[in-house]
């Protein structure tokens, strides 16, 4: 399942535009990731940079979304304020707060499984859910409980906007990162012979310098056929 969020008119501007917020702390990790050519789990080469695009599962008990509380893998979230509200209710929106969390996963591209671990990241997942408080709209609790976690208050005529991304199970993300091969626990019984090697999975990750960058946007990457079955 693609993760999209369709909004019409002026919102769909804005919801647009969030996709982009989410990568905005660093500019050249999104042009990377829009350049660098896709690749297949089993085209991996040892410790080289690649994106791979596949489905998502869980690795152990998934997270919760701070303000949907929407089951995922990993998410980010922006708050946005309004200021300089003009009487036609025009206002210049800044970004005030930005939160955003993970936890390994796996991806599945049809050729093989990759363990992604987002600890240090760059989010690019499309909004998801869009909501507004200020005036006789007042925060949910989980709106409030996330204002005051960061010192904020979401009170008042001041008015306040909530856009959320998530990665969920089933959900198709684009991962780009360097990664490395490692024994995989789950293949064990999928082994046909000692002959073969030990079973062995791409376990992609990042640094503060070079994070993994994570997309949801259909826009980032080209559908593949899956490459044809040896014969012998």
């Amino acid at each position: 399942m693609y993760v999209i969020l369709a909004i019409f008119g002026v919102a769909g501007l804005v919801a647009v535009n969030a996709v982009a917020s989410h990568f905005r702390k660093d500019a050249r990790a999104l042009r990377a990731f829009r350049k660098m050519p896709q690749r297949f789990i089993t085209e991996f080469s040892e410790r080289e940079s690649a994106k791979l695009v596949g489905k998502v599962s869980y690795v152990g008990e998934p997270l919760r979304s701070p303000l949907t509380g929407r089951e995922c893998a990993t998410y980010s979230i922006v708050i946005q304020s309004c200021f300089e509200e003009s009487p036609e209710g025009i206002g210049r929106w800044s970004t005030v707060i930005r939160e955003s969390s993970g936890q390994e996963f796996s991806i599945d591209d049809g050729t093989g499984h990759a363990i992604v671990d987002p600890t240090h990241a760059e989010f690019g997942l499309v909004t998801t859910s869009m909501t507004e408080s200020g005036g006789s709209n007042a925060p949910t609790e989980s709106e409030a409980r996330f204002l005051a976690k960061h010192q904020r208050s979401g009170g008042g005529f001041h008015r306040i906007r909530y856009l959320e991304g998530i990665l969920q199970a089933g959900d198709t993300v684009a991962v780009l990162a360097r990664g490395t091969t490692e024994p995989d626990p789950e293949g064990a019984s999928r082994q046909a012979g000692y002959r073969e090697g030990p079973p062995m999975r791409v376990r992609m990750s990042g640094s503060k310098k070079s994070p993994v960058v994570l997309s949801t946007n259909v826009c980032d990457w080209q559908p593949r056929s899956l490459p044809e079955k040896s014969s012998s």
